[in-house]
């Protein structure tokens, strides 16, 4: 019986074939749109959730006056970070200075790669629930440290053991590799990132950010959790 179904079907597309392609073509395009909807879905509800502290990790932004016009950015003051620690001690666990994303191009040796990464503060690795194949969370806080995505450790180092060896950014600044963390997902927040660096390192080459006369004109990332 089911045999003469199908026969009876294909008769059916075979006598009527511009009117079963546009059937089959709306239903194809219709299931794609469906998938590619749910794939969205699942994606932003998902963002970050690989963090066990998902739920208690905020980023803080600042509203700015424009001759009446409110402009919302993500970046705040050099100063914020330590103001928040120094007046609110016991509100949060970890607060966290991070800069904007850089592309540098790290050299090791004869091989130029070309990575993104981030100046982070020391308590960063731990906020962002790391997942650390060799090395130490804590290692940021050595301002010539780095640490590298597994993703970025296999590219310049192969099946080496990178911990210990040592990566340069326009042959002027020099970092030691002390971990190595499992790439983070795509879909979260530092996914792009490929290296974190020392935040310290970031002032020492940038002076000025401590020095000017007005250190709450500059503008930084922060995150923070409770």
């Amino acid at each position: 019986m089911i045999k003469n179904y199908i026969k009876i079907a294909w008769r059916n597309l075979v006598k009527n074939k511009g009117y079963a392609a546009l059937n089959i073509g709306g239903l194809a395009v219709g299931m794609a749109v469906a998938l590619a909807i749910g794939l969205w879905i699942w994606d932003e509800l998902t963002f970050d959730r690989y963090n066990r502290n998902y739920d208690r990790i905020a980023q803080v932004f600042q509203n700015q006056d424009f001759g009446g016009d409110i402009a919302t950015w993500q970046t705040m003051p050099y100063p914020m970070g330590e103001a928040l620690r120094h007046e609110f001690p016991g509100d949060f666990k970890h607060v966290v200075m991070a800069s904007w994303d850089f592309y540098f191009v790290l050299t090791h040796g004869d091989k130029h790669l070309k990575k993104l990464g981030k100046y982070v503060e020391p308590a960063g690795p731990e906020m962002l629930d790391l997942q650390m194949i060799v090395g130490s969370k804590d290692a940021l806080k050595d301002p010539a440290s780095i640490l590298l995505s597994a993703t970025a450790a296999k590219d310049f180092f192969g099946d080496q053991d990178p911990m210990g060896k040592t990566l340069s950014i326009s042959k002027e600044e020099v970092f030691q590799v002390q971990g190595v963390y499992k790439d983070l997902p795509r879909n979260s927040m530092f996914g792009r990132v490929q290296y974190l660096l020392p935040f310290e390192a970031y002032t020492i080459t940038r002076p000025w950010m401590k020095t000017q006369q007005n250190p709450w004109g500059t503008t930084l990332a922060l995150l923070m959790y409770k």
